[in-house]
Order: C-alpha cells, then structure tokens, then sequence
C-alpha cells in the first residue's frame, strides 16, 4: 500500500494512517507461476471522515488533540437515528455518548472525558443512520 503494509487478500482495503502520496503495488501470481506487477501513486488528501461525508455531518472535535475533554459536534441535516461512541485503538469501547437516539436536524454537541493522565489515541465513531464516520483523537498528557 505504499506505507509499509500488505495484504494478500484477493479483495483488500486498507486505511491510511496520513495525508500523503503512496505507491500502491500490485503483485499477481497465476496458479501457473506467471507475475504480472502494476503500481499506481496516490494522492491522499481525507483522513478520517469519507470527503463526501464531510459536507452531510460536519463532525469535528476540538479542541483536537486535547487534554481530558474534548468537544464532539455534528450537524444533521434531518432526523435521524444516531450513535456517538469511542474507541480506544485496540478497538475496545471506551465511551458511549449517544446511543441509537432519534436526534432533530440541526447541531448537536457532546462532551468526550478521558479517563487518566497519559497520552492516548482514540477513534470516535458517528453513526448516522446507516452511514458510518470516524475520526481520530488524540489526548495529550495532562
């Protein structure tokens, strides 16, 4: 992919973890021992929320990184089912602020508290509907 990370899978996604330009390559094998190569530069420029996601929620955290709490706000254009939850990286929930709610269109803001003094990174997942964001956080030491 560019970063240091492969997959085998005949089917494979992959996150970034940065903005950036990668060389994603491709290696194919036939059954036969025959190996077609192809590689291709991407340009990333979205990490986190899908760029047309962007413009629907409006999801932000700030302060961003933060130290013990952050404000989470979104934006709805309609009602709508909706989950706010946080993960810690090794994907363990940490905190859930709204879950499976109808919410009005309009903003909505919440307020994530890290639990403990240490530096750590988190992902917040906004689920609207079926639509599914995520965005990194990050907490500095206190």
């Amino acid at each position: 992919f560019g970063d240091a990370t492969t997959s085998n899978s005949s089917y494979p996604t992959h996150t970034y973890a940065a903005n950036g330009t990668y060389t994603v390559v491709l290696n194919v094998t036939s059954t036969a021992g025959c190996v077609s190569n192809s590689s291709q530069d991407i340009n990333l420029t979205t990490v986190g929320l899908l760029a047309s996601e962007l413009p629907h929620f409006g999801v932000k955290a700030y302060p961003n990184p933060f130290n013990g709490a952050t404000n989470i706000g979104f934006t709805l254009p309609n009602n709508a089912q909706v989950s706010v939850e946080v993960y810690d990286v090794t994907g363990r929930l940490v905190q859930s602020l709204v879950q499976n709610e109808n919410l009005g269109r309009g903003e909505h803001q919440y307020v994530f508290q890290a639990n403990g003094n240490a530096s750590a990174m988190y992902v917040l997942q906004l689920k609207v509907n079926d639509q599914i964001s995520h965005i990194r956080l990050v907490q500095t030491e206190r």
